[in-house]
């Protein structure tokens, strides 16, 4: 059954990971993930300026910042001092 074996290796490599490194896969690409985090920065500059921003911009932010606050949370709950 090689899907079963894919998924099994798959679920292996997840739980390698930290929970920032799971979030940045479920972007194409790590450039992709670091492009948001730029267009973040300048809307808020923006929006800081008094320029409006649309709508579906700030679903999207604020879904991204919630995300990106689980993840952290959960590796500085999961870290263990050396």
């Amino acid at each position: 059954m090689p899907n079963q074996e894919n998924k099994t290796q798959q679920e292996t490599t997840c739980q390698n990971k930290t929970a920032i490194e799971l979030l940045a896969l479920t972007f194409g690409s790590d450039a992709e993930l670091l492009e948001l985090f730029d267009d973040l920065i300048n809307r808020i500059i923006q929006a800081y300026a008094g320029t409006s921003q649309e709508l579906s911009f700030l679903v999207g932010d604020c879904d991204f910042l919630h995300q990106l606050k689980k993840a952290i949370k959960n590796d500085l709950l999961n870290t263990k001092p050396l």
